[in-house]
């Protein structure tokens, strides 16, 4: 709302969607991590619906769209380059993250949080670089 109010909607829907999709990435990995206890509690998650490796086959695809796109909020002039500095690093860790998911789903949820720290750190780096 912030930004929208300040007439910058587009950039906030580009950064929406970059935490919305990385977000659901974290969460399919998470909802594998938990699906004994989803089946028992008679959850219909996404990795019991579609299977585990199809949701996280999903959960990828939605990474992989979110690091794609990443680099816009830095090509249109609203995050700096510190911004994309970071940014990399936090796709990099996130992207293995996701790649680790299908082997330890445990593991790889934890790692994702760090991508996560990152990915908001470069916003707001990012930010900072724009407004100095």
């Amino acid at each position: 709302f912030g930004g929208a109010a300040a007439g910058n909607p587009r950039a906030v829907l580009v950064l929406a969607a970059l935490a919305g999709l990385s977000t659901f990435t974290r969460e399919v990995i998470k909802d594998v991590e938990d699906v004994a206890g989803d089946r028992e509690e008679g959850l219909a998650t996404l990795p019991i619906a579609v299977g585990e490796r199809t949701a996280l086959r999903i959960g990828a695809a939605a990474l992989v769209v979110a690091v794609a796109v990443s680099p816009l909020p830095y090509r249109s002039g609203t995050l700096g380059a510190a911004y994309l500095a970071v940014v990399a690093v936090a796709d990099a860790v996130m992207l293995y993250a996701t790649y680790e998911s299908f082997s330890d789903p445990a593991a790889a949820q934890r790692r994702f949080k760090y991508g996560t720290f990152l990915a908001a750190a470069a916003f707001v780096v990012g930010r900072a670089a724009v407004v100095a």
